[in-house]
Formats: C-alpha cells, sequence, structure tokens
C-alpha cells in the first residue's frame, strides 16, 4: 500500500496473461478484498432460535481503477515485497543475491500493477441485530471455537473492530 499525495494505491504484480491480467486490461475497474475473520453462526445459539443461522464476517473493499506498470516499477515492486517478507535485504532469499539473468526471465511472466483506490469501505457483520442475550450465547460459542471464531467473539466483545495489537 502506498500513499502519493493523499491518495492511496494497493501496489503488486500478477502473472502476465493470465485471465486476471487480460480481464483488467480490458476493464481496469477493480474491487479488492481484504478479509478478516469470519465465522458460523447457528440460530440455535440465539434466544429465540426458530430463525436463520448466518455468517458473520470482517472485510475492507478497495475499489478504484488499474494501471499496469513497466519494467522498472515492476522491479521495484518485486524488491520492496521480498525485502518486507524477508525482513531484511541481508537474507540469503534477498534479489540482490539472484542473478541478473534470472530476474530478467521471472519478469517476462509477470507485470506491475496499481490500484488507485477511488473508493474504501468496510463491511462489517458482527450479529449488531441480535438482543444482549443473544451475543452474549454467540459470543460464548464461538470463543471455544477456531481461530477465525475467536477473532469474531473478541470483535463482538470489544463492541466493534479494532485491530489486534
Amino acid at each position: 500500500i502506498d500513499e502519493r499525495h493523499g491518495v492511496l494505491y494497493l501496489c503488486g504484480h500478477i502473472m502476465r496473461r493470465s485471465e486476471h491480467h487480460l480481464a483488467l486490461e480490458a476493464n481496469p475497474h477493480a474491487l479488492v478484498l481484504f478479509t478478516g475473520g469470519h465465522a458460523y453462526v447457528s440460530a440455535s445459539w440465539y434466544t429465540d432460535p426458530r430463525m436463520a443461522s448466518t455468517w458473520n464476517y470482517l472485510t475492507v473493499q478497495a475499489s478504484g481503477s488499474v494501471r499496469f506498470g513497466g519494467e522498472g516499477e515492476l522491479l521495484s515492486i518485486l524488491r520492496r515485497t521480498t525485502d518486507h517478507f524477508e525482513g531484511s535485504d541481508d537474507t540469503p532469499a534477498s534479489m540482490k543475491h539472484m542473478s541478473a539473468d534470472y530476474i530478467e526471465r521471472m519478469m517476462k511472466a509477470i507485470v506491475h500493477f496499481e490500484v488507485k483506490v477511488e473508493a474504501l469501505e468496510h463491511v462489517f457483520k458482527v450479529s449488531q441485530n441480535r438482543d444482549a442475550a443473544s451475543k452474549a450465547s454467540i459470543i460464548e460459542h464461538l470463543e471455544n471455537g477456531n481461530a477465525n471464531d475467536r477473532e469474531i467473539a473478541r470483535v463482538m466483545r470489544d463492541g466493534g473492530y479494532r485491530p489486534k495489537p
């Protein structure tokens, strides 16, 4: 994620000539989803279980226009991504340890992109429409579940979404 002059850009790379690449070349409008915790919520946990079960989830939606970049931008995003996930450029997996020939061959198969974010919104569905007793029951059940379940329980318990410290 880059911010330039108050505008957000989502930067990365994808396989060249893939269905996604070709579709975005034909129509450069994109919706990018960042998904967080999600969990099944059984109606049996409600004070009145004669309703439909549901799914709670956390997601952020970024929409905007896609632009494909050139070799310089591609090389830059590859270095930035590798250094970020490797933790430094001193790791043996750093691009500085790769041969120029290897990098050049690999770059022929991928293309740089950036999405200029024109709208950013969140959709957090966490049983907001349930009564206090149903919410307490849902939280109790989810706290005994997997990591996604526990994330939803934490958000419900805290009364809203806050990123983990």
